[in-house]
């Protein structure tokens, strides 16, 4: 979008920073090399004489290659920060039920597609051992690129967002019930783009599918279902030897609680003494079996259903002594939800699962009525003024 460009604003007792280049591998080095070269005939980066200047680094992607980063974190803390908020993945899968056809785009370095503010560019200066550069276009790592490149596609699709529209940065979903209106949504979003100056990476985009990859969810009429990459990746994570192993572990899991039912159960156990302040790590069979189930449970997730805001919502309860959790679901289709403790919703297809939580140090009532309001509560804009029916195993 040619009328855009990112500022960066500085507190009033800003320091300029400025640090050695980090040392590189051979191979980083090489590959460092190639961007560069790139990143100038695009005109992405130019020389610069700037006193800021950022090290580069590089984080290996999922496919084993290497991601160029440069570490903002010294402009980044003298930056003021942008508030503009960002959407909730789960606020916008609640639009797309009985949507049957959709298009999945994705820009392409979606980022680079805006420029940086001609006086702003030498804030973005990274030193490397092949030279001094700054960016024209707004590159990765500053602390408001998410707010300008969010708050740029939300001012392009104002008018039809969450009509037949759904963008997460450079991520766009267009949806429809009927093939017919799917052809004139795409039409239009795609005019729109244009018309912005917006490129999209074509072996990145799905047009037309009745399944398409979302946000790391699969989209489909049935439902949201988890990405099988990331199933993959989890069901073949070993056995951690160390709490930062642990904790990409759960860090991994934990985007898909909705999916897991007992989430808490299984990760109460590993965090309760594993991940306390400097625990000694002693993995015990307990923790064996709880890291199994946890695997286990993600590999049988369900396929969680859209909401259908027409039909009664069923929320089902229960508590433990240390974790509570709930499900929402509704009367369509025919799977067979069983909570942790046994009790059966016939019938009824869940749509969400909310994250159970510890009830250490919480002040919830532990009785019926406390965990009826925490599920309400968790639902409450969900369900506006839909039709509730309570199924609570919990005891007062």
């Amino acid at each position: 979008m040619r009328g855009v460009e990112h500022s960066i604003q500085l507190v009033p007792d800003y320091r300029v920073h400025h640090q050695a280049p980090y040392r590189l591998s051979i191979l980083e080095a090489t590959e460092l090399k190639r961007h560069l070269e790139e990143l100038l005939r695009l005109g992405f980066i130019k020389p610069s004489n700037s006193p800021w200047g950022a090290p580069v680094l590089f984080a290996r992607k999922a496919d084993g290659t290497l991601r160029l980063c440069i570490d903002y974190r010294g402009l980044n803390r003298y930056t003021v920060k942008n508030s503009y908020p960002m959407p909730r993945a789960d606020e916008l899968f609640d639009r797309l039920e009985d949507n049957r056809f959709f298009t999945k785009i994705n820009l392409r370095s979606g980022y680079h597609q805006i420029r940086v503010a001609t006086e702003d560019q030498p804030k973005t200066a990274f030193r490397s051992r092949f030279g001094h550069y700054e960016f024209t276009v707004m590159p990765f790592g500053l602390t408001n690129a998410p707010a300008t490149f969010q708050t740029t596609m939300n001012n392009i699709f104002r008018d039809i967002l969450e009509e037949y529209i759904l963008v997460y940065l450079d991520d766009i979903l267009v949806y429809s019930r009927t093939l017919e209106d799917h052809i004139r949504h795409l039409r239009d979003v795609l005019q729109r783009l244009r018309k912005h100056d917006f490129y999209a990476k074509l072996s990145k985009c799905r047009f037309a599918q009745r399944k398409v990859n979302f946000l790391e969810h699969h989209v489909s009429d049935q439902g949201l279902h988890m990405d099988d990459a990331k199933i993959s990746a989890i069901a073949e994570c070993p056995v951690p030897t160390s709490a930062k192993q642990l904790r990409s572990f759960l860090g991994l899991t934990s985007y898909y609680t909705n999916f897991i039912q007992g989430y808490a159960r299984y990760s109460y156990v590993l965090t309760s003494t594993l991940l306390r302040k400097n625990p000694p790590w002693f993995w015990t069979p307990l923790c064996e079996d709880a890291f199994r189930a946890l695997k286990k449970a993600v590999t049988c997730a369900p396929v969680l259903r859209l909401p259908d805001f027409d039909c009664p919502f069923i929320v089902t309860t229960d508590a433990s002594d240390f974790a509570v959790g709930a499900v929402l679901s509704q009367g369509k289709g025919v799977y067979q939800f069983t909570n942790k403790y046994g009790a059966n919703v016939d019938g009824y297809s869940p749509i969400y699962t909310p994250d159970e939580w510890s009830a250490t140090g919480d002040t919830y009532a532990a009785g019926t009525q406390g965990l009826l309001l925490w599920a309400v509560t968790l639902g409450a804009l969900l369900l506006g003024g839909a039709l509730l029916i309570f199924n609570t195993s919990a005891l007062s």
